[in-house]
């Protein structure tokens, strides 16, 4: 699926959901590796004044505040953004994410932590706090600078509901704003053993790879990713290319794999046992005709060796926030 396709996937999947954050973080990955924050702002009003829906529009509209005020540091188009919102998602549960947004950009720390600890305490269930916890993460991070906090914050909205996977993004991106590269990976992890979805575990476990290869300075744990990376995905260009793979190089059954695709999409006329073998992923893969095991999952970094600095604070990890 090409990019364009999968953007519009994203938005419609968050129109019809707009309490499903995860599809926003899939909008943020897919503008992120270009940093086209201006597009995204511009398509999330679009399409904002085009549905019909008041809980959809209003998640719309905060949305494009966040990343006008975030990403593109633009404090007056982020407030009559979330204006719009308001004012269309008035009495809805976006309302109150809209005003912490509000409070955050008139830089009233004081009513901003009252608010958040009384939409808490008057949360419906742990998934609605969940919820309200990522998000001052991302008020305590973009809008206030402190790392710290946000992570905490982060922490506490996986707590409240481990499968809130926006959060755990935005631990991940935190780490790596912060080149906390152990932390990074162990996040990365985390996420490809939570994942049923083996193209995107076959993806991150690439990316972990590269920081195993680029940062952790471990060449046998970067190559165990790329190779579980392959194993999901046997035409994957970036493990291929990672581990020196091309085409020609990678064989199945004998076959290189071009030649088993051919084969498997043309067959020949002769009888059913003249026929090449097809490709089935789950089948051992074989490197230059040599017949290898499955591959490992990625490895943890404390198995590896790495040292991860993230829990040191536990003892004091109370979900308090001190916002000046």
């Amino acid at each position: 699926m090409d990019r364009e396709n999968k953007v519009q996937q994203f938005v419609a999947q968050l129109e019809a959901n707009p309490y499903d954050l995860a599809p926003m973080g899939r909008l943020e990955r897919a503008f992120a590796g270009k940093e086209r924050w201006e597009e995204l702002v511009l398509l999330l009003e679009h399409r904002a004044g085009q549905v019909d829906s008041r809980d959809a529009a209003a998640r719309l509209y905060l949305e494009a505040a966040r990343m006008a005020g975030a990403r593109l540091n633009d404090v007056d188009r982020s407030l009559e953004l979330l204006t719009h919102s308001l004012a269309v998602g008035e009495d809805t549960l976006v309302s109150v994410e809209a005003y912490l947004f509000q409070l955050a950009l008139q830089q009233d720390g004081e009513q901003l932590l009252t608010f958040f600890v009384e939409a808490v305490e008057h949360g419906e269930d742990e998934i609605y706090k969940s919820r309200l916890y990522q998000r001052m993460g991302c008020i305590l991070e973009d809008f206030m600078g402190d790392m710290e906090e946000a992570d905490n914050a982060y922490k506490w909205a996986l707590q409240f509901d481990p499968a809130n996977v926006l959060a755990l993004w935005s631990r991940q991106l935190l780490a790596k704003k912060e080149s906390a590269w152990a932390r990074f990976a162990e996040l990365l992890v985390e996420e490809i053993e939570r994942s049923d979805d083996p193209a995107e575990q076959a993806e991150q476990s690439i990316t972990l790879g590269e920081i195993y290869r680029d940062y952790l300075d471990s060449a046998d744990a970067a190559s165990q990713c790329f190779d579980y990376a392959l194993e999901l995905d046997p035409q994957n260009e970036r493990a291929r290319g990672a581990l020196g793979i091309g085409t020609h190089d990678f064989e199945v059954n004998g076959l290189s794999l071009d030649q088993a695709t051919q084969a498997q999409n043309h067959p020949p006329d002769q009888g059913e046992e003249d026929r090449p073998m097809t490709m089935e992923l789950d089948e051992a893969m074989l490197y230059d005709g040599d017949a290898q095991s499955a591959a490992a999952p990625p490895p943890v970094p404390e198995v590896v060796g790495f040292q991860v600095d993230d829990e040191e604070d536990d003892d004091d990890f109370d979900g308090q926030f001190s916002v000046d």
